[in-house]
């Protein structure tokens, strides 16, 4: 993460040789520019605009098989020597929440048959870095660490750090549904899930047919439309999400988990050592607790908690 210190002579060095010069001489986006300025407080949106959301990408990544060697079809076990090709990253599709713009990008035919993916490696890379939070479904175990391989073998430097809603491990935490893969969750929602694919799709791009990849690149985005859906429904019961108020710097009260005013108190939560009150979000119908406990300075005093087994 960048130093304080760091973050304001950038922001000075903005204000006293524009913008564009100081894109270029440090090498950054107009985003993380505007990271650096929340951090230090240092707002550059007029006083009556409201505060800054985090930036937030929905994300989808679509990825070619393995072609290896076998010797067989029955329980094949074949060791990393075996492998041919190795895989590499085919498509790619995101979207800022609750924007309507989509991006995506898919690899060329050329690019599929020489096995090329440092194009749209790069492409993903610029948006993964203006990112403060990414939600994926299956995102940290495949989507993440997929996009860290390739980012490394195509030598792209570590994007700015960002944390990550995982929607498939938040949805096996919050619910027993029967599956928790994003087609069927899209289909319990809104009775429909994701698009139907020819047959053969994968090894049709493999090999860098044309139709196939335009085909894979619309297969994407639809992924990341309903991703944002599923993502949505599932947001108030999220018991971990980001706090999005701490990238907001408002001066007042807003939803932890939209960044919401619209709120009203509905209840308390006790910890082991506080009382504090709960908001709901007129919003999106999520939960937040104040973190000044509700407890006077003399029962405090007096509160005990279980010792240490």
């Amino acid at each position: 993460m960048i130093s304080y210190e760091t973050a304001r002579k950038r922001v000075e060095h903005a204000k006293k040789h524009g913008l564009e010069e100081t894109l270029r001489h440090f090498q950054i986006t107009l985003e993380t520019l505007k990271r650096y300025a929340r951090i230090t407080r240092e707002d550059t949106a007029e006083p009556d605009q409201e505060p800054q959301l985090p930036k937030i990408l929905v994300l989808d990544v679509e990825t070619t098989p393995l072609l290896i060697y076998t010797w067989g079809i029955y329980k094949p076990r074949p060791n990393h020597y075996d492998i041919f090709q190795d895989w590499h990253l085919l498509s790619w599709a995101a979207k800022w929440l609750l924007d309507d713009q989509i991006f995506s990008d898919v690899l060329h035919p050329e690019e599929a048959k020489a096995h090329n993916d440092a194009r749209i490696c790069k492409s993903i890379w610029k948006l993964v870095n203006e990112a403060d939070i990414i939600i994926a479904h299956n995102g940290k175990q495949f989507d993440m660490k997929r996009l860290n391989a390739r980012f490394m073998l195509n030598g792209l430097k570590p994007p700015a750090p960002y944390l990550i809603i995982d929607t498939l491990i938040e949805s096996r935490k919050i619910a027993g549904h029967s599956s928790h893969k994003l087609d069927f969750i899209g289909e319990l929602i809104q009775g429909q899930g994701k698009l139907v694919n020819p047959r053969g799709l994968w090894k049709d791009c493999f090999w860098g047919d044309a139709e196939a990849l335009k085909h894979m690149e619309k297969y994407n985005k639809e992924d990341v439309y309903l991703l944002e859906d599923v993502y949505l429904f599932i947001r108030p019961w999220i018991k971990n999400h980001p706090n999005v108020g701490v990238y907001m710097f408002a001066d007042e009260p807003r939803c932890a988990t939209c960044g919401g005013k619209s709120l009203y108190e509905e209840g308390s939560q006790a910890s082991s050592v506080g009382m504090y009150r709960v908001y709901r979000c007129n919003e999106c119908n999520s939960l937040s607790k104040e973190r000044r406990t509700m407890l006077p300075l003399k029962n405090r005093r007096v509160l005990l908690s279980s010792a240490t087994k």
